[in-house]
């Protein structure tokens, strides 16, 4: 089952919509309000495809884009039609993303949504490069381009690479991090992140790369991936 999650205020479109993307039995359509997209982040995270329906909005600022940026590494479809208000440079570094414009054909938008998901399929296939390594999150290692250095991460150290990368460039604060890696354990502070993130970076200048791909941002940490 595929759960996609629309993101708008027209709940009869949505309707509509649900009514007919639920034809295939393996489709699977959800809603939130803007207001509420804050309180839907696990929902969102865990959808195959996240639809954002601009013309609803009314041109107003709902959402708030650089923590939706922040958190989403799913394929986005923005609905758009003449005169709306878009934020390209932001839905632009979404991992993939398509506009289409109403009204338009059924046809049309499961073709172009069966193109989108077999495109991320594709694309998280591919190896995330980060700073002169490739990230194979799989075997937690991270991989050189000459393939001569390997650094062999640990379970943590994986999973707060795998977060990090999921944020497309953006920062992602010292609290989520906890939360999301160590889960709502008590005890756990902000100094075990810290002390996770020094030895990384101490294994990676250990072999003589520098680990400046790594930055320490005002309330956490993000990747800068075309780092050298």
């Amino acid at each position: 089952m595929k759960t996609f999650l629309l993101i708008g205020e027209d709940r009869y479109f949505y309707e509509a919509l649900k009514k007919q993307i639920e034809r295939n039995e393996s489709f699977l359509l959800q809603f939130s309000n803007p207001s509420q997209v804050a309180s839907s982040f696990t929902q969102i995270e865990a959808c195959s495809l996240l639809f954002l329906d601009i013309p609803s909005l009314n041109d107003k600022e709902f959402i708030d884009y650089e923590m939706l940026k922040t958190m989403l590494n799913v394929p986005l479809m923005v609905f758009t039609k003449h005169g709306s208000y878009i934020k390209p440079i932001v839905i632009q570094q979404f991992l993939l993303n398509k506009t289409i414009a109403k009204p338009f054909k059924m046809s049309r938008l499961i073709n172009e949504i069966d193109e989108l998901l077999a495109e991320c399929v594709d694309k998280l296939m591919t190896p995330k490069r980060i700073g002169k390594y490739l990230f194979l999150e799989d075997e937690s290692l991270l991989v050189g381009s000459d393939d001569s250095k390997k650094i062999r991460l640990t379970e943590k150290e994986t999973a707060i690479l795998i977060r990090l990368s999921a944020a497309n460039g953006g920062s992602v604060s010292r609290k989520t991090l906890l939360e999301e890696v160590w889960g709502y354990k008590a005890g756990i502070n902000s100094h075990t992140l810290e002390t996770h993130i020094y030895r990384l970076r101490k294994k990676i200048e250990e072999l003589g790369s520098s680990s400046s791909f790594l930055k320490t941002s005002r309330d956490g940490y993000k990747l800068l991936f075309n780092s050298n």
